[in-house]
């Protein structure tokens, strides 16, 4: 058992399950949020800010823009599901699975269309 200090009423037991949960839930709302960052941060110059780079060139084809607007839908998408449970809003996290499978399908389909359109 693990024991926590409280100011106002003493020491607190938590259980050994209940707070690797805890660590749980916030490692995965973590790693969302750093997700997220990681992708802006690594995709700003080539797709979020191109406007910004002139020297980029145009932005690409159509259904690179439309692959890279799935691809971002799914990374907030992941992110909001960490927050959601880490919320212990899980009933709404699992209606939102099924927007996840809907764009599970689109990141393929535009992912195998934009592969192919590169050769």
């Amino acid at each position: 058992m693990a024991v926590r200090e409280s100011l106002i009423s003493g020491p607190v037991v938590i259980s050994e399950k209940a707070a690797a949960r805890a660590r749980e839930k916030k490692f995965y709302l973590f790693s969302g949020i750093l997700f997220v960052v990681l992708v802006v941060i690594g995709f700003s110059k080539n797709y979020y800010l191109r406007p910004l780079f002139p020297d980029m060139g145009p932005l690409y084809s159509n259904m690179v823009r439309f692959h890279g607007l799935v691809m971002t839908a799914w990374i907030l998408l992941f992110a909001a599901q960490t927050w959601l449970v880490s919320t212990k809003r899980v009933k709404l996290h699992m209606k939102l699975g099924w927007v996840g499978v809907g764009l599970a399908i689109l990141v393929l389909a535009t992912g195998y269309t934009v592969s192919i359109g590169s050769l």
